[in-house]
């Protein structure tokens, strides 16, 4: 009768055959799951490399610091360095008063380029937590320790009592820096 047949397009199938089929898929999924159950619960070993005798495995011993120039720096150095170059950059440019000369040197002018390209670096590396930001930290504050001592030298400015403010403070960046060179 009708509810015997089961026809689709090209075939034929009685609905006995089709039972009888998903129970063979069944069993055949269900056996597949077993294996992968078992594969999954044996202990793994990775295979080894043809040609190769398979690495011993390593021991995990303490950690090396990492010294480099690329080392991290911790959160609190690094805050540290940017809050000693706002605060005391800051000071010594507002106790710095008007140039006698205005017209500075052009190895001045030089070096006042470098001192600026050093404190962006020193910025940069601040913001990225790298020891390389210190070392910069430390050239740029030699670099304006320089150019405050050659300030009243030069005829730029004359000598007062801001001068010793300015230099303290550069001071102040130069001890910073070679802190964060050591301890970061």
């Amino acid at each position: 009768m009708c509810k015997e047949r089961l026809v689709r397009a090209d075939c034929d199938l009685s609905l006995r055959d089709v039972g009888v089929l998903s129970m063979a898929v069944t069993r055949e999924r269900l056996r597949e799951l077993d294996e992968l159950e078992r594969m999954l619960q044996a202990p793994s070993a990775p295979e080894p490399v043809r040609g190769r005798p398979a690495p011993p495995p390593q021991e995990r011993g303490p950690q090396r610091v990492q010294r480099g120039w690329d080392a991290p720096v911790s959160h609190g150095w690094a805050a540290f360095g940017v809050l000693a170059w706002v605060v005391l950059l800051g000071l010594a440019m507002a106790v710095e008063p008007r140039p006698a000369e205005p017209d500075a040197p052009a190895l001045l002018e030089l070096a006042s380029a470098g001192v600026v390209l050093a404190v962006l670096a020193a910025g940069l590396g601040f913001g990225t937590r790298r020891r390389w930001g210190f070392a910069a930290s430390l050239v740029a504050a030699l670099g304006l320790l320089v150019l405050s001592l050659a300030c009243p030298v030069t005829g730029h400015h004359e000598l007062a009592g801001w001068w010793f403010v300015q230099l303290g403070c550069v001071s102040g960046l130069v001890a910073t820096s070679l802190a964060g060179l050591r301890r970061a």
